[in-house]
């Protein structure tokens, strides 16, 4: 939970960020880094590579879909329920 430890208290800086995403190449930032990091979970599990890049896409933008969300309602939800959606 450190990640969304991080977005609740940077908040408003990531609003903007969202509000402007080709300034600051925050969809190519978190690709990279999340889907570095599920890419390797994936191998480990034999999943096949044509079948993780959907599976990464999939991921990656539910991710960010909640994250977004929960930024934009100004973090009003505890971190803790963010990270317990399945």
């Amino acid at each position: 939970m450190p990640y969304l430890k991080f977005v609740s208290e940077n908040r408003k800086l990531l609003k903007v960020v969202l509000g402007n995403p080709q300034v600051m190449q925050a969809d190519k930032m978190y690709n990279s880094l999340i889907g570095d990091i599920l890419n390797q979970i994936l191998k480990r599990h034999n999943i096949p590579e044509k079948k993780r890049e959907y599976m990464l896409s999939f991921y990656i933008k539910g991710i960010m879909g909640i994250i977004e969300r929960w930024i934009l309602s100004d973090c009003d939800d505890p971190a803790q329920d963010i990270a317990n959606i399945r």
